[in-house]
């Protein structure tokens, strides 16, 4: 048992982050998370915050009782079930074994394909999450042309391909079907270069995939004071907490690189904050605004753990050490979210990057260049930054034509 005297949100939260340990995708950590704050409710309806094992196997049977009277989804109840076996596991052993259970693919191949697709694995070195992905759409083209006849690459053209693209392109995202069409493009050109076939596929995947572009809410003035509340600063954690939360709404900066920062970045003298953002390798120097610094001498004086460690943000209990990632900080960032009342869903863009969106968009209402806009968040392209223009109702609206002088025939009431 990791510990008998945690919460059920302590052992949520540890196992949340023992699963983002374990490499699993934000979505997919996503997914668990939504399951657990069902749990959670539950928890609070029964008026207990501790860890009953017999209160999660109400729950469970619950949730069934809800399955079989046609409530929720086939899915969904699979994965809410796998998501508490998890975190049981979890709180029993500290281990994760339910997570590695790897379930076989319904895309099988013949053994031609199957030793073209090892081969290829076996020459490239990928991020085990990226490897998934390949596997997947490399299996799925091949599966779609075993399923219509074809058990080499030396007998399809481009219209085999065209086909796989268009049957595709009626079942994923945009999004999804760009990302495919990478991994395609470049299995492509290894099948070519090895001489597998003769007709150069590749060209047919790099058509060119417009990705939608999502316009998320910034977080307001209101939402912020009300988080910032929440948070407890009589506490060692509260204080790291809020130091944490200052220097995100004062700068801008990627969680990734909050959790980053080490000793050596802030310049007390100077007043400024140096580093290298850790996605796109690109140095900045922002300023420490005086409410941040504040906030985060008062943790480093008072509050931080004695550590040799060169981070200034590190864990308030044993072992200690800096956080993992950035994904630790967007779980903190959500605790004093519900503590505020404000409601989430799922993708719903209210999660921790809304400080960041609200940065830029007070620097387009001021009237920041989008150029500097981009150099202080740190962007490659430019155009990350224009989304923010879309923010800026209030500048928008003079941009907008005045009808005057152009009266319709008969008045309003022919509108």
């Amino acid at each position: 048992m990791i510990n008998e005297q945690l919460t059920l949100d302590d052992i949520i939260a540890k196992t949340l982050d023992a699963l983002e340990g374990a490499g699993l995708k934000n979505t997919t950590l996503w997914s668990y998370s939504r399951h657990y704050a069902s749990l959670r409710i539950f928890f609070r309806q029964h008026e207990c915050r501790g860890y009953d094992l017999s209160l999660i196997e109400a729950f469970l049977a619950e949730n069934e009782k809800r399955y079989r009277n046609g409530e929720i989804a086939h899915y969904y109840h699979t994965h809410l079930k796998r998501s508490i076996k998890i975190l049981v596991e979890y709180e029993a052993g500290g281990t994760l074994l339910s997570v590695f259970e790897r379930k076989g693919t319904r895309f099988t191949l013949n053994e031609e394909f199957e030793s073209i697709l090892s081969e290829y694995l076996s020459e490239n070195t990928f991020h085990p999450n990226t490897q998934d992905d390949i596997v997947w759409a490399v299996r799925r083209f091949m599966y779609f042309l075993e399923q219509s006849g074809h058990y080499s690459f030396r007998c399809i053209n481009d219209q085999h391909v065209r086909k796989f693209m268009l049957a595709m392109s009626e079942r994923l995202a945009s999004g999804s079907l760009k990302n495919m069409m990478c991994y395609l493009r470049e299995f492509s050109k290894f099948v070519a270069r090895k001489g597998y076939s003769d007709f150069d596929m590749a060209a047919l995947f790099s058509v060119r995939i417009r990705r939608e572009s999502k316009i998320y809410p910034v977080m307001s003035d209101k939402e912020l004071e009300l988080i910032l509340k929440q948070v407890d600063t009589k506490t060692d954690m509260g204080k790291r907490d809020m130091a944490m939360l200052m220097l995100a709404a004062t700068t801008g900066l990627r969680a990734i690189d909050i959790v980053n920062m080490k000793l050596q970045d802030i310049d007390w003298l100077r007043g400024e904050i140096k580093l290298v953002q850790r996605k796109t390798l690109i140095p900045v120097i922002l300023p420490l605004m005086p409410e941040a610094g504040e906030a985060i001498k008062e943790y480093i004086l008072f509050a931080r753990p004695k550590s040799d460690s060169e981070y200034i943000f590190l864990t308030t209990k044993y072992p200690i050490r800096k956080f993992t990632d950035d994904t630790t900080f967007g779980y903190m960032f959500g605790k004093y979210q519900r503590m505020a009342g404000i409601e989430r869903k799922p993708f719903d863009g209210k999660g921790f990057h809304s400080i960041r969106r609200r940065i830029a968009t007070k620097m387009i209402v001021s009237g920041v260049p989008v150029t500097t806009i981009a150099n202080v968040l740190g962007q490659l392209n430019i155009e990350s930054s224009k989304q923010y223009l879309s923010f800026d109702t209030e500048n928008l609206r003079e941009c907008a034509l005045s009808l005057k002088g152009i009266e319709m025939p008969g008045g309003e009431s022919d509108v």
